[in-house]
């Protein structure tokens, strides 16, 4: 496999699928990309060479199948005239989605489903040790990364603040089994050795929690430098949304890191896989021909 193509986090559950557009479009002259930033109308991806701009055609757009890309996503792209134009979005190994509740408090509407990263292998929830530490909403979270394909870690940021860390990090590992929690300090750059085995060629790594955390804090410790602006950086302190796009970057050591903007709440997105496989064998008995049972 191109080296290129695995620091941005090839692999084989891509290139089948890959593989299968190839043999039913020989005719087309492609290029893989991953989708690095999302616009209203383009998207900022990365091939194996350059960061380019691309552009969504109204068949994928407006289609039976309607499908948006979106941060993560790895897509097979082809090049008309001076434009980008992506023609297939690979199947995702993980999706990172949240509940969407629509409508007003009267007429509520269904909920829909938020995708806002794809193909990710580790999420990071990161919370402070302070106001914003909340068991129920930290609970939500993880329950929200499993059922995305990817693993959660719990990064619990702001130890210097508390004197008694083990309170918190008991908690926090009493949510899940084998779940994985480590308290830090991002701001004074202790703790943060914990997180180096995550830190892999082609492994995926984002960022959620609540606005304020310290998710800008620890990006710019990730990187080795200041890419992310946060609440200190700021001539007015008041204004805490500090991340307001989601943002992909290279790790040096190694991987790829995503920084979310922070959620005030997050409502977990299930998908429901029932199995009707007792009633249907039922069915088969019924004695009625045209059975709707």
């Amino acid at each position: 496999m191109n080296q290129a193509l695995l620091e941005l986090g090839w692999s084989d559950f891509f290139e089948t699928e890959y593989q299968q557009f190839l043999r039913l479009n020989p005719e087309i002259e492609v290029q893989l990309a991953r989708v690095i930033g999302v616009d209203r109308t383009t998207f900022r991806i990365q091939t194996q060479t350059a960061s380019e701009s691309a552009m969504l055609p109204g068949a994928l757009l407006h289609g039976a199948n309607k499908i948006m890309p979106v941060m993560g996503d790895w897509v097979i792209v082809q090049r008309i005239a001076d434009t980008l134009q992506i023609v297939q979005i690979l199947r995702r190994s993980s999706e990172f989605s949240r509940a969407v509740h629509g409508g007003t408090s009267k007429r509520p509407k269904a909920s829909t489903q938020q995708v806002m990263t794809a193909n990710v292998d580790t999420v990071f929830i990161v919370s402070s040790l302070d106001d914003d530490f909340n068991l129920p909403r930290l609970t939500r979270y993880v329950t929200a990364v499993q059922n995305s394909g990817a693993k959660p870690v719990i990064v619990l940021n702001k130890a210097d603040l508390v004197t008694d860390v083990q309170i918190f990090f008991d908690q926090a590992k009493a949510i899940a089994s084998n779940l994985e929690v480590f308290a830090l300090s991002a701001a004074h750059g202790l703790g943060l050795e914990q997180l180096q085995p995550y830190f892999q060629q082609g492994k995926t790594i984002a960022l959620i929690g609540s606005s304020g955390v310290g998710k800008s804090t620890l990006t710019n410790q990730i990187l080795g430098r200041e890419v992310a602006l946060t609440a200190d950086s700021q001539t007015e302190h008041f204004g805490q949304h500090t991340t307001t796009a989601r943002t992909m970057y290279f790790i040096p050591s190694g991987g790829l890191l995503v920084d979310n903007p922070g959620l005030r709440e997050i409502a977990v997105w299930e998908t429901e896989k029932t199995d009707y496989s007792d009633i249907e064998s039922l069915a088969a008995q019924c004695k009625f021909r045209k059975c709707t049972h």
